[in-house]
């Protein structure tokens, strides 16, 4: 996965993010450590486009939560912030190493 460009594993670089963030910064972030899927999400999405509904715009992404084995999308979190990544990123005692916060389309 981190060959493919899709995960940043281990201590090779210090990953923070701050709580006030918006949606705009949580994503401008990810799509710097994450230029490849977000480059095919973001041809791709147009053909989402019908998925959008009464104006608002809906993100490229999604925050997923990890629940008995299986990823599934956060529910009632349309565009993640910096309280949405501090809130899912594991249990609140976790060291740093067994911290993860998942995002998918």
């Amino acid at each position: 996965m981190e060959l493919a460009g899709c995960a940043v594993i281990g201590n090779k670089q210090t990953l923070t993010f701050d709580m006030n963030w918006t949606y705009e910064d949580v994503d401008k972030f990810l799509r710097k450590l994450f230029p490849l899927p977000f480059a095919y999400t973001d041809k791709n999405v147009t053909r989402r486009a019908s998925k959008v509904s009464e104006g608002k715009s809906k993100s490229a992404w999604a925050l997923l939560s990890k629940e008995r084995r299986a990823l599934e999308v956060v529910p009632g979190v349309p565009k993640a912030t910096g309280k949405d990544l501090d809130r899912f990123k594991g249990r609140d005692k976790a060291s740093v190493k067994d911290s993860h916060i998942f995002v998918g389309e």
